[in-house]
């Protein structure tokens, strides 16, 4: 466990001592809360869903771009092999790593916190609405960005990771949305939507917290974590 906290503490100092950190974290911030604010008077509803539903497209693009350098430029730039000799396992390495982004992405999603605190001054907003919506964008973190250093476990080049996980994901989400899914014959639309980690995060920024929803989300997380681990060995051999 020790191990697994110095590289994930090592981890996140990277995302605090390059720019690169600050200005993803800038931009999230900037787009979601100007789109959020800009329907928020007209629709006339003292609630953060929105801004949640917007923030789990976002971290669709947001992630695949913070993840792609996890693995991939320590076997661009020969470090890789450095860590490997060191008393650390694939497990530890990739556990760090995965912990390291998600801290850094929780706090993130603090800085949406003074935001919530005006919308109780303002209005009397549904306080299971508001702790729904940390814990999906919480565990839809966690599953995106397993799925980020996986993809960045394929390959040394950042870029090629990026567009695997992007593409994936957008494509995961897309599962989700209502204008696909009201196409489908019900059989499908059930399996397409339980498939699907929006579909899933936007039950539980509404409010809607169920088992089955926290399951899925730690399976996906666990299952891309252990590719990831086993991608690295195979090619460690």
């Amino acid at each position: 466990m020790k191990n697994i906290l110095i590289i994930a503490k090592k981890e996140l100092k990277t995302y605090f001592t390059n720019p690169i950190g600050y200005v993803f974290a800038i931009l999230l911030l900037v787009v979601s809360i100007w789109i959020f604010f800009a329907n928020f008077f007209i629709n006339n509803q003292s609630s953060l869903s929105s801004l949640w539903e917007m923030v789990i497209f976002l971290f669709s693009l947001f992630i695949p771009a913070i993840s792609m350098t996890s693995i991939a430029d320590e076997k661009k730039y020969g470090t890789w092999e450095l860590l490997l000799t060191l008393p650390l396992s694939e497990t530890e390495l990739v556990l760090g790593k995965f912990l390291g982004l998600l801290f850094y992405v929780v706090t993130v999603l603090l800085l949406y916190i003074p935001i919530t605190i005006t919308l109780l001054f303002i209005g009397k907003p549904d306080i299971g609405i508001l702790l729904g919506g940390f814990l999906s964008t919480i565990f839809l973190s966690a599953s995106y960005i397993a799925c980020g250093v996986f993809a960045s476990s394929l390959t040394s080049q950042s870029v090629v990771a990026f567009l695997i996980s992007l593409v994936f994901l957008l494509l995961n989400n897309f599962f989700g949305q209502e204008f696909f899914l009201s196409r489908l014959p019900l059989f499908l639309k059930n399996i397409f939507s339980y498939l699907s980690l929006s579909w899933h995060a936007n039950q539980f920024s509404w409010g809607i917290v169920s088992l089955i929803d926290v399951v899925f989300f730690l399976s996906w997380t666990i299952i891309f974590l252990i590719l990831t681990i086993l991608s690295l060995k195979s090619r460690n051999k």
